[in-house]
């Protein structure tokens, strides 16, 4: 039909991007020291996902740094190179409107860090860009 071509160029143009996102939540794995980029104040349970990602990273056994940037750009997270991926909190629209590709080091969604990093939780291909999903869904506890 109609459009038909310009759907799964929209497709191809999708599975590419979830390709990368699937990239980047591996290259978190491998980081020892993860930045916290809060790049909102207003967005209400912001102060809650900040303390919910440091427990996240710290109980995978690597360490949380938090950063308040106000506006993000690749400048400014180019001054912390000891950083080896960052997790972006910021309003859904923001975390959607940066591209990833311009930045030196992993950027991430709060929802990819943990899928990263949460043991036992699966990437079922859903996506989720407002944090304050994931305050709602709670964490496994600590294991030994």
């Amino acid at each position: 039909g109609a459009g038909g071509r310009g759907e799964l160029a929209e497709l191809g143009t999708c599975a590419r991007q979830l390709k990368r996102r699937y990239f980047l939540m591996n290259k978190v794995k491998d980081a020892e020291r993860i930045g916290i980029v809060v790049a909102t104040t207003s967005v209400h349970g912001y102060f809650e996902m900040v303390q919910r990602l440091k427990r996240v990273i710290a109980e995978s056994g690597r360490r949380p740094y938090v950063f308040y940037v106000g506006k993000i750009n690749p400048a400014k997270l180019a001054n912390f190179p000891e950083i080896e991926a960052f997790v972006l909190v910021a309003s859904p629209e923001d975390t959607v409107s940066h591209d990833e590709k311009e930045y030196y080091r992993p950027l991430v969604s709060p929802f990819e860090l943990e899928t990263a990093l949460v043991r036992g939780r699966e990437w079922s291909g859903r996506y989720d860009l407002d944090f304050r999903n994931l305050l709602v869904t709670p964490l496994p506890e600590a294991g030994p």
